[in-house]
């Protein structure tokens, strides 16, 4: 979680509550949001957009 904060630029505290469900939390804010996704992004994760089977991820290498 440190990793992904410091490399978002926000603190861990902030990277936990995304991973709080919206509706048992205050929810996120978009900046946070795109700037995690950001940071994931140019560690080589591809995010995936739904299809039947629904939203998903791809990591470099795997």
């Amino acid at each position: 979680m440190g990793e992904v904060a410091a490399g978002a630029g926000v603190t861990p505290n902030t990277v936990q509550r995304l991973e709080v469900p919206p509706e048992n939390g205050r929810g996120a804010n978009t900046a946070t949001v795109a700037a995690v996704r950001d940071f994931y992004e140019k560690s080589g994760v591809t995010f995936l957009d739904a299809d039947e089977r629904g939203p998903g991820v791809r990591i470099a290498g795997a």
